[in-house]
């Protein structure tokens, strides 16, 4: 899920043009901010799987940083799960593949060793056949926080302003 603000500063256009490393300093420092408390929304609805808050929700990470003329930031996972289970399946899909699903099987189900890989094929096969729902942690921690982070964003002047009069 990608998000793009954009934040009109025709009142700012002097400012930036007096003190434009005010300006994108604290621009960084807002946005390291919300980065920061998005991320904790998004774990708060990030589901235990494997590995306890190690797993899926201990991969979840935030970064703020300036690229070019854009000031960005990102939260997200690099395991290629996240998403999947972000936006669920729809039924009738290929099955996921049976290897992946073996550690969930041993950590979650009360199942002998040798059946593990047997188990670990049937939830392939249902998940394929069925899908699921996804837990969109990511859209939830975004809804929960979006009005607070348009009330940060709208007073970035203020802060700028602030900054100068230092």
């Amino acid at each position: 899920m990608d998000v793009t603000y954009s934040i009109d500063i025709e009142n700012m256009k002097k400012l930036i043009a007096q003190c434009p490393q005010v300006f994108a300093d604290e621009a960084l420092q807002l946005l390291r901010e919300v980065v920061t408390v998005l991320e904790g929304k998004v774990v708060e609805h990030t589901p235990v799987g494997v590995g306890g808050e190690a797993g899926l929700r201990g991969s979840i990470s935030s970064d703020a940083y300036i690229r070019a003329r854009e000031i960005v930031g990102t939260v997200g996972t690099p395991l290629a799960y996240g998403e999947v289970v972000e936006r669920g399946r729809t039924a009738n899909q290929a099955m996921p593949p049976v290897e992946a699903l073996i550690p969930w099987v041993r950590a979650k189900l009360d199942v002998p060793e040798k059946e593990v890989r047997s188990v670990a094929f049937l939830v392939a096969r249902s998940i394929g056949k069925k899908g699921f729902k996804g837990a969109d942690m990511f859209a939830k921690g975004f809804n929960e926080t979006e009005p607070w982070i348009m009330t940060q964003l709208r007073g970035l002047p203020a802060r700028v302003a602030a900054r100068l009069v230092e």
